[in-house]
């Protein structure tokens, strides 16, 4: 099968990516930052590159221009990864020179469709665009939070509908979520008390599409607020959403410690 290097900064994502790929077959290399993938890109020569568009430092793309700009790297195919499923944002992975776009949440059978469109013999030209729902197709209807009854934390199903309900795994990868969204937490809310709504927005952001993965649906859509919020300036509105989304975390965590001994984390 192929070697893929994935360029991912946020660990459950990662973790996810790495766990669909191995499961296929493939060989995986990682990085955590754009610098870190170029030289393992040029050291490699990976036969597909799986690039997250929002990175620390150097982004995704610009991370893609390089290697499209490269001779000894030019012909590797670049999958952008984002969060974001606006028509102008595959329009700027195009222009940057990936050869296909997916959105997070990763769906197995569109990653696994894209990845082997973009691998076979005497391919021409990228992959075709496939739609991408901005949530799981086993999640349903986005939670509105603040309205109606509540419902779980966290729905499991959805994380086993990605990668099977192997209970070693979904601890691992529950593990890795919460360990990330602490991080994510804390940044996100000194951005909010120092006043930085950009900063605080690219940190929900991060968030975002793993809170989906895992099932924390509401969590993932109080993360979309932020990040409009953040895009827009608007310090009041992440004020309002800051306390909204501390509580949510808390549930979501509350809820993983009450899992059953199959899935409690350690």
């Amino acid at each position: 099968m192929a070697l893929i290097l994935i360029v991912e900064d946020n660990l459950a994502n990662m973790k996810l990516a790495t766990l669909l790929l191995v499961r296929a077959g493939h060989t995986v290399l990682t990085a955590a930052d754009a610098e870190t993938g170029l030289t393992l890109a040029r050291a490699n020569g990976p036969d597909l590159v799986l690039m997250d568009v929002q990175l620390p430092g150097m982004d995704g793309l610009a991370a893609t221009v390089l290697l499209k700009g490269d001779p000894t790297t030019a012909a590797i195919p670049i999958i952008a990864l984002t969060a974001m499923a606006m028509q102008a944002d595959r329009e700027k992975s195009r222009v940057a020179g990936c050869d296909a776009y997916i959105t997070k949440p990763l769906r197995y059978k569109e990653l696994y469709e894209v990845i082997d469109s973009l691998l076979a013999p005497g391919r021409a030209g990228a992959a075709p665009e496939t739609p991408s729902p901005v949530v799981p197709p086993e999640a349903g209807e986005m939670p509105h939070f603040g309205a109606g009854e509540p419902g779980p934390a966290v729905d499991v199903r959805i994380l086993e509908g990605l990668v099977g309900d192997d209970p070693v795994v979904i601890r691992e990868l529950f593990g890795d979520f919460r360990t990330s969204a602490i991080a994510i937490a804390e940044e996100l809310a000194a951005a909010c008390e120092n006043g930085e709504p950009a900063r605080a927005g690219e940190q929900a952001h991060k968030l975002k599409s793993s809170a989906r993965a895992v099932g924390a649906l509401a969590l993932g859509e109080l993360c979309a607020a932020m990040e409009t919020a953040g895009r827009s300036h608007s310090t009041h509105e992440l004020a309002t959403l800051l306390p909204l989304f501390e509580q949510e975390l808390g549930a979501v965590n509350a809820f993983l410690d009450s899992l059953p001994p199959g899935h409690r984390l350690p």
